[in-house]
């Protein structure tokens, strides 16, 4: 590759970038993940003592990284290597001159049009999927199936194109068992290491609990226009149908060929897997969109069965997150006004005055309780949360997990509680708490603020 545009696509890449590293404490995911990390810094144990839905590697990402600006500095790296690692898998997979793909890829996954300024799980997960794919084309087929567990554990949809490979091997290789032993034996080695871990601190029920059933859940109960159980045949259907004829015509496509086309099908099915209607999901899918779209623009290529399967991907995204209310996000107003925390969300405004009043107010490594989802503020004054649950969805309409908090509030009741309001979750219990035992401190419009009684 010219070496001058390869050192222009990555300063464009990294100029994209920069002006996520200057947001303000406004995203909920990143606070609950922030809030999560800053707390396993402190000792405490995984699932066990503070907990979140999702498995366990990007709350690791976030404990090492302690604030928000060096989280978003960590993710902007993996998404460097995610470049990096693209440009050799195109090389290596499509063979083309054309630079359509990795133009498409840097701008998908630099921007806010997907969401690919925020640190989620999904921005992370691109990284091992791609040198995964790599490995595995250089025969490496253990390396790939450790660096598909990697990627399982940013986030289990990461899983699939493991998948994909052992099914590429199935259809193109005739040592096939022992090409899908050895990666189904890479992906187990991260696996065992971490629920060893987790077994040697007392968390593994704990770990198995949220990181799995926990999560499979949660996936499947969005539920706004149609039931997930039968969109999620329809999508079984879809893939079903599309990876059939792909083993009926495996002799019409290279190796190569088919190689993409499985890595897309199943990558859309885990970015699809929830019926949430949240754009960052899509960017599991951006490595072979981007590089099916560098195919169809090569010269004699058979560019039918390309054009119809990145035609029926895009009207199944578009299906899929219409159906359930998603919507692409901003792009040519977030970089005229990322520098103005009022554009982001309105949590901003809320997040720096609660943050104010706690700072000044308590002690640091003083447990805070917020009733809210607004995990933020647990993050940016980086005091500890009361209890094992960080936000109110996660206790809300769960009468084990409210009584659980409601226990540990009595036992040890932190100096402060902070309700937001309009309340996200009604928890008559707590609100009873709260008037029997706490002052009224700080009222406003967007918030209430309560300071112990003193005895």
């Amino acid at each position: 590759m010219n070496k001058k545009i390869l050192f222009i696509l990555i300063a464009l890449f990294i100029l994209l970038r920069i002006p996520s590293l200057f947001e303000p404490y406004w995203h909920g995911d990143e606070g609950i993940t922030l809030t999560v990390g800053q707390t396993i810094a402190r000792g405490a144990v995984l699932y066990r003592d503070i907990t979140d839905n999702k498995t366990p590697l990007l709350y690791f990402i976030a404990a090492l990284a302690g604030n928000l600006f060096n989280f978003k500095l960590i993710t902007l790296v993996f998404s460097l290597g995610a470049l990096i690692t693209f440009i050799r898998v195109r090389d290596m997979m499509i063979r083309s001159p054309e630079y359509i793909s990795l133009l498409l890829f840097a701008v998908l996954a630099s921007t806010p049009l997907l969401e690919a300024n925020i640190a989620n799980a999904e921005i992370y997960m691109v990284l091992p999927i791609i040198v995964s794919v790599i490995a595995y084309m250089k025969k490496r087929y253990v390396l790939a199936g450790v660096l598909g567990a990697f990627s399982f554990l940013l986030k289990p949809p990461g899983m699939f194109e493991v998948g994909a490979l052992m099914l590429h091997a199935l259809l193109t290789d005739k040592y096939y068992k022992s090409v899908i032993s050895k990666i189904a034996f890479g992906f187990s080695i991260p696996i065992a290491v971490i629920s060893i871990y987790f077994l040697s601190v007392g968390g593994l029920s704990s770990f198995v609990s949220e990181a799995f059933v926990s999560n499979i859940l949660y996936t499947g109960s969005w539920y706004l226009i149609t039931d997930p159980k039968v969109w999620m045949m329809i999508k079984l259907g879809g893939l079903g149908a599309f990876v059939w004829y792909l083993v009926r015509s495996k002799r019409l496509y290279q190796s190569s060929e088919l190689l993409l086309y499985l890595w897309l099908l199943f990558s859309l099915f885990g970015a699809t897997l929830s019926n949430r209607p949240y754009s960052h999901y899509l960017i599991q899918i951006v490595p072979p969109v981007s590089l099916l779209l560098g195919s169809i623009l090569r010269k004699n290529y058979r560019k039918a069965p390309a054009v119809i399967l990145l035609g029926a991907v895009i009207f199944f995204c578009i299906v899929q997150f219409k159906l359930h209310g998603g919507t692409l996000y901003y792009t040519y107003s977030y970089y005229s006004q990322f520098h103005n925390p009022a554009f982001f969300d309105q949590r901003v405004t809320v997040t720096d005055e609660v943050t104010d009043y706690i700072l000044k107010n308590t002690r640091e490594n003083e447990p805070i309780f917020v009733w809210s989802d607004n995990s933020l503020i647990y993050a940016k004054t980086k005091r500890p949360a009361a209890t094992k649950y960080v936000s109110a969805y996660h206790v809300a309409g769960n009468a084990d997990r409210e009584e659980e908090v409601m226990d540990t509030l009595q036992k040890n009741s932190p100096r402060v509680i902070v309700i937001t309001k309009p309340i996200d979750h009604t928890f008559k219990s707590l609100l009873l708490f709260v008037e029997m035992r706490y002052n009224l401190a700080v009222t406003t419009d967007q918030f209430d603020i309560y300071e112990l009684k003193s005895d």
